[in-house]
């Protein structure tokens, strides 16, 4: 049974504190363009993005991995989960691909390939490896897991599972203020965190039904950045979405009740 190993509260409050330094100086470096000049230089296929969530990744997997002596199998990480991800990923990806090329050529009549796709190819990238491997490795491999850890003493289940859901989903929303304000997204900016944490809260019950981060990040990168081939106005984020919901509920690897059992032994395991 696969368990999730309990980090040190220093450690945690040390990514806690780390984390707005990082939105903020992160942000700030993506706004001046400071990495604008890596991404002329490999014709996009490295985009400033990747770039710099590359660099966040390095120093909290440090902290965590080595500082805190955390395992990968604890975020739900193995060889194996990698390459059922890698699968079902590109499976995802090939059938909204499909449906975007049906659906605009039956309402329009015409298909019409996109331009520069190392230029797409660049943004999946910096999805894949940047943002979506850093915000997920975060704010559900790390947070949600080890909020529910420290609940799930004092709450039931069930109230475990929902509290911490919900606390690390709202940290989640609310640290992407920087990034808005830098970007001067400040018109509806409640409108837009509570969209945020809707969605983290998506990709929570995600991670905790398929039990897989490799999964959960590309699900994440595919919302952000769907990799069109063919110009369209088809809502791929939502085509992406429906599919992914699908094979969540069709996920049968583990059941939740299970899930829930591993985690309170491991749990009391690392105490």
């Amino acid at each position: 049974m696969e368990g999730v190993r309990k980090l040190s509260p220093a450690v945690l409050i040390l990514i806690a504190l780390l984390i707005p330094v990082n939105q903020i100086v992160g942000n700030y470096l993506l706004k001046i363009h400071f990495f604008t000049p890596i991404a002329e230089a490999t014709n996009y296929w490295i985009q400033p993005t990747l770039v710099g969530n590359l660099i966040s990744l390095a120093v909290f997997s440090f902290i965590i991995f080595v500082v805190g002596k955390h395992d990968l199998r604890s975020v739900w990480l193995t060889p194996e989960k990698l390459k059922s991800a890698a699968l079902l990923i590109f499976a995802i990806w090939f059938l909204s691909q499909l449906v975007a090329i049906l659906g605009t050529y039956f309402s329009t009549g015409n298909i019409v390939f996109v331009d520069r796709i190392n230029v797409l190819a660049g943004y999946l990238l910096g999805q894949l490896f940047g943002n979506a491997a850093f915000e997920e490795l975060i704010y559900r491999g790390i947070f949600f897991l080890q909020i529910y850890i420290l609940l799930k003493n004092s709450l039931s289940i069930n109230k475990a599972l929902v509290l911490s859901i919900l606390l690390s989903q709202i940290l989640f929303a609310l640290i992407h203020i920087p990034n808005r304000l830098m970007v001067n997204q400040v018109e509806n900016l409640g409108l837009n965190l509570f969209g945020l944490f809707v969605m983290g809260v998506v990709l929570a019950i995600i991670y905790f039904r398929t039990k897989n981060l490799a999964f959960l990040i590309g699900v994440h990168a595919l919302l952000n950045e769907p990799f069109n081939l063919i110009q369209t106005s088809f809502p791929m984020k939502r085509v992406v979405l429906i599919l992914v919901i699908l094979v969540t509920i069709l996920w049968t690897n583990k059941t939740a009740l299970r899930l829930l059992s591993g985690l309170e032994r491991s749990g009391s395991n690392y105490q």
